[in-house]
């Protein structure tokens, strides 16, 4: 091989070599960028928690327990609600399904998005009226 191809080679290689380290820099620049984000979301997942479990421990037990009654008072209820005679407690045993979705998971969703414990209620009775089992007990026009 001739000088001037080596000489050409060698410069080609060195812009390569430049090339290379310019990217390898930015890829580092995007690491570290990507790390700053990642822990940012991490920071904002961890108040999320405590905001979620700071708005479940401010619900007084005597709100749940009210809740609780006002569901087993529309399981009661014959015109408008379900019509069970032993509202959630049927065959002398307490159905576990109703409090679980309504009060835990219709009421408490509410209470959690900030809002007060009667829309949360309001909320909690809409969704038992859009629920299937409502619909299946009670068809359109009743």
């Amino acid at each position: 091989m001739s000088e001037q191809r080596l000489a050409n080679l060698v410069r080609v290689l060195g812009v390569l070599l430049l090339l290379t380290g310019v990217v390898a820099g930015l890829e580092a620049i995007s690491i570290r960028h990507m790390r700053s984000e990642l822990q940012q979301l991490r920071d904002e997942r961890t108040a999320a928690q405590a905001g979620t479990f700071n708005a479940w421990t401010s619900q007084t037990r005597v709100e749940f327990v009210e809740t609780a009654r006002a569901v087993d008072h529309f399981y009661r209820e014959p015109t408008e609600g379900f019509g069970r005679a032993d509202g959630l407690c049927p065959q002398g045993r307490p159905d576990f399904e109703p409090i679980a979705t309504w009060v835990l998971g219709a009421y408490t969703s509410e209470r959690l998005k900030g809002a007060t414990p009667y829309a949360a209620r309001q909320a909690m009775e809409l969704a038992i009226r859009a629920s299937d089992e409502y619909k299946a007990r009670r068809p359109k026009g009743e």
